[in-house]
């Protein structure tokens, strides 16, 4: 945000035209009155009859532009913009000469940051020079020039506008008008989808703005724009998928090859793995699967999922087609592991193979095969394994907080405020108990596992009851189920799992303390990918219902929680898979 204190053109003239134009009893007090003035001066000293042509010309000189209409010179620099002279009536140039030809005539205007100004300074002088010159129009009856200039974000120095100052001279006319177009960004636009009119800065001070649960989330209470009035605005409700801001043309032109550097190898520096990635589950289907849509990368070698945490050496990515082919281009030269993940399998691929990528290598690795975690056939599951939580129920949110831009979009609709809080009020007595066989997890799992807010305001962790029918033929089974938890994110929380007893402790499992995404807070849907296989005894179930009990303890911020992707009991692996 930034304030204006004022805007103004000055033009300095020369001591004796000064004295000229008081004579004709005139002061020149801005730029309407300086033409009228001209034109008393020009009315006693030739005559401007309408009829007579007067010839506009254009002409360019070293630094400069000069506007002629055969009645005055206007003398503009090329391309700041700033009037060093005009040249009238037998004078050189009626504006000061003496000093800097800058300071003859100019527009500026004083800024300031909220809070920057002082008692000592009034804020920023800003002669707003520009860097670009371009025609706007020139023919018989005027000729328009601007001047603009387009913000730097990375200066503090210049006011956060774009501004464009525009120089009209007319046929047959005594002066010039000038006047500035000062554009500001109120719009933004995220994604086709995504577009909208930005609340004002000064929507977010009290008393216009009210803080919510942390300093980035604002109610707008009495916003000077009406339209935004009771709406939230937050920083996170606008955040992207990073893959979606690279354009087709940005991505055929990388890596660029005009850069003159050795640490940034150009393309035919660089190498090329390919190959095809299959998925063997003999319990969705005999034969192997292609990898339709799955992310296969080349990452620095580690563990099984390290990819995630590697933040230090470089990954190249590139996304699988129909029949599980990929092409991985432009790979640096280096020491790597192959990583994937594909959607509709749980957990990630990790060739442990160390491949050496050299300048112009082409690796060809031929057909791999992913096999997933699993031991036996599918009891039940809950979810899509993809990675989020977008496919369960995400609740309409507090009609005091709605953000107008997600009202209509259900891709889009976990963006908005404050969805931790709905839990408690549709679910104000009792944790959440899903059935298996009755309910749908798109409209009976809440997407997130969040605290419970007490009336003394502190917080009360939460604990979910999955049930499941277990019949006769089951009840006969030996060893063990397998409990397949995969969790799209966690921030400072703890996943406990119990069977049939929920006071049972210690728990079957528990994760201890996992994750710093602060997912919840900034409106996301997916953070750090987590996979959990849980044992759970044949014997700890009984006949008829059975329940599994998913206990998030950890309770000192709304913020706490976790949100799952995919749950999925298998049966015990005695019993046989597809054929």
């Amino acid at each position: 945000m930034f304030l204006f204190s004022s805007r103004v053109f000055h033009l300095v003239t020369t001591t004796g035209y000064q004295r000229h134009l008081l004579r004709q009893k005139g002061w020149m007090i801005a730029l309407i009155m300086f033409l009228s003035l001209f034109e008393i001066a020009i009315s006693q000293n030739q005559s401007c009859d309408p009829e007579t042509t007067q010839v506009l010309q254009l002409h360019y000189q070293d630094q400069h532009v000069v506007i002629d209409n055969g009645i005055f010179q206007l003398t503009l620099s090329n391309p700041e913009g700033f009037v060093t002279g005009v040249q009238y009536n037998g004078i050189e140039n009626v504006l000061a000469y003496s000093g800097h030809e800058n300071d003859r005539g100019y527009w500026d205007l004083v800024w300031n940051f909220p809070g920057k100004k002082t008692k000592k300074t009034k804020g920023t002088l800003d002669r707003i020079e520009a860097t670009k010159m371009e025609v706007i129009t020139q023919n018989d009856e005027q000729i328009e020039i601007s001047f603009s200039r387009t913000w730097n974000a990375s200066s503090n120095v210049t006011v956060p506008v774009n501004i464009d100052k525009r120089f009209v001279v007319l046929r047959n006319s005594s002066g010039f008008y000038t006047y500035a177009i000062f554009e500001r960004f109120d719009y933004m636009a995220i994604s086709d989808e995504r577009q909208r009119y930005m609340p004002l800065p000064d929507d977010r001070i009290p008393p216009r703005g009210k803080p919510l649960a942390y300093p980035e989330a604002v109610q707008l209470l009495d916003p000077i724009e009406p339209e935004f009035k009771g709406e939230v605005d937050d920083k996170y409700e606008y955040s992207m998928e990073s893959k979606d801001i690279k354009t087709k043309i940005e991505e055929e032109k990388w890596p660029y090859n005009f850069t003159n550097s050795i640490d940034f190898p150009a393309s035919d520096q660089r190498g090329h793995v390919s190959g095809r990635l299959l998925v063997r589950d003999r319990y969705v289907r005999s034969e192997d699967i292609p990898a339709n849509g799955s992310y296969v990368g080349l990452a620095a070698p580690g563990d099984v999922g390290s990819w995630q945490r590697e933040y230090k050496g470089y990954q190249f990515w590139s996304k699988a087609d129909e029949e599980g082919y990929f092409c991985i281009n432009n790979v640096r030269s280096g020491r790597y592991n192959l990583y994937a993940f594909v959607p509709g399998f749980i957990g990630d691929y990790h060739n442990e193979t160390v491949f050496d990528i050299s300048p112009g290598s082409n690796t060809c690795l031929g057909e791999l095969v992913y096999e997933p975690p699993r031991d036996g056939p599918t009891l039940w599951e809950i979810g899509v394994p993809d990675r989020t939580a977008a496919e369960f129920y995400i609740p309409d949110p507090n009609p005091m907080f709605v953000n107008k831009l997600y009202v209509n979009s259900s891709d889009n609709k976990y963006r908005q405020y404050g969805l931790w809080e709905r839990y408690s009020e549709l679910y104000p007595d009792e944790d959440m108990v899903y059935d298996v066989d009755v309910d749908d997890y798109s409209k009976d799992w809440f997407y997130m596992q969040v605290t419970r807010k007490q009336a003394d305001g502190g917080y009360n962790g939460s604990t979910w009851e999955i049930k499941f029918q277990v019949d006769d033929i089951m009840e006969n089974l030996t060893g063990n189920f397998k409990l397949r938890i995969a969790l799209a994110t966690s921030n400072v929380a703890e996943l406990q799992v119990r069977v049939n007893d929920v006071s049972v402790d210690p728990p079957l499992f528990t994760t201890g303390q996992i994750g710093k995404d602060n997912t919840i807070a900034r409106h996301g849907i997916h953070g750090l990918y987590w996979l959990y296989s849980v044992d759970v005894p044949a014997s700890s179930l009984g006949l008829g219902c059975n329940s599994i009990c998913l206990t998030q303890p950890l309770a000192i911020s709304p913020f706490q929680g976790l949100m799952y992707d995919y749950i999925r009991l298998e049966y015990p692996d005695s019993v046989n898979h597809i054929t």
